[in-house]
């Protein structure tokens, strides 16, 4: 019997530390699975020698691609995956972990004709000051017209699905560097296609987001749960990666760890959030510009198009 196949993909972009931890266990959970899953590995980088080096050092086949726009970029690597035939494929970021457990998971949801499939939440680490917690999904944010999408940290797209909208997971227009999970949904959904998001305990995996170039203002803007700080944050990530990544993160949290006491507790306060309820409530910013006015433009550009 053939091995069944997936295919893998992520991008990069700086953080050369981080990176190399993240594509080498990607490269070890590879070979791990090599008994059940054709596992392949696919990165797109824009940084020439510097991006591809520890990608194919990892395993990974590597595309070069230019930076911006994100979507073009993303877009790139999942065409690539075209030629796998893959049964399905996973998407992380190239600050996202997920345990081994994943990907026949997921394997067995394309099987049963889930053609989105994704986590609610996930657990983040800031791995300069130690500080985790857990996010348990849209289900605790402000954005309430996001229930029920899954997180950016691994989802998993079926063949079916990627054959119809022509081995691409981004719209033409808007043209995005930003908001890229939702800006996915909203794609995959306009070619008829609906979210399916289990928590990590459904699927018996686990899934953490690492962050290293950001202050831990960003961890206040999240609602996150069972929050703490110091070892146990490698407790966390050796119950994914085991001990030999771990202790790597340990070498790079202690380049990255801040003066003591630099780094502020964990602090998330939605007194100034109203809830948003539609996209239509979406408020227009310089950033996002219109979100009404980019949904228009997207389904335009996407029903003007020939369906596979």
């Amino acid at each position: 019997m053939n091995t069944p196949r997936l295919a893998l993909a992520t991008t990069v972009w700086k953080r050369p530390e981080l990176t190399r931890i993240v594509l080498a266990y990607y490269g070890e959970i590879r070979r791990r699975l090599a008994d059940q899953i054709d596992l392949v590995l696919l990165a797109v980088g824009s940084e020439g020698a510097h991006s591809r080096k520890p990608c194919e050092e990892a395993g990974f086949h590597y595309i070069e691609h230019e930076n911006e726009p994100v979507t073009y970029k993303w877009n790139r690597v999942i065409q690539e995956a075209q030629r796998y035939s893959p049964e399905g494929m996973v998407l992380v970021n190239s600050d996202d972990l997920v345990s081994m457990e994943l990907f026949p998971a997921f394997l067995d949801c394309f099987r049963r004709g889930l053609d989105y499939v994704g986590l609610k939440g996930t657990d983040i680490i800031d791995l300069m000051s130690l500080q985790f917690g857990t996010w348990p999904g849209y289900e605790a944010s402000f954005m309430k017209f996001r229930i029920g999408e899954p997180a950016g940290c691994g989802r998993g797209f079926s063949k079916r699905l990627l054959e119809k909208t022509n081995w691409r997971l981004w719209p033409p227009v808007p043209k995005k560097n930003s908001s890229m999970d939702f800006w996915c949904t909203q794609f995959v959904k306009l070619w008829g296609f609906e979210p399916r998001a289990f928590t990590m305990a459904e699927l018996g995996v686990r899934a953490v987001q690492i962050k290293t170039d950001c202050n831990i203002t960003t961890l206040n803007r999240l609602p996150l749960t069972d929050v703490g700080r110091g070892e146990q944050a490698f407790h966390l990530l050796e119950g994914i990666v085991g001990p030999e990544f771990t202790e790597q993160f340990r070498d790079l949290q202690r380049e990255l760890a801040p003066a003591p006491g630099h780094a502020a507790p964990y602090h998330y306060s939605s007194a100034s959030r109203d809830p948003i309820h539609s996209i239509e409530e979406i408020p227009v910013s310089p950033e996002h510009g219109c979100t009404v006015t980019w949904m228009k433009a997207m389904r335009e550009a996407v029903l003007g198009e020939e369906r596979p």
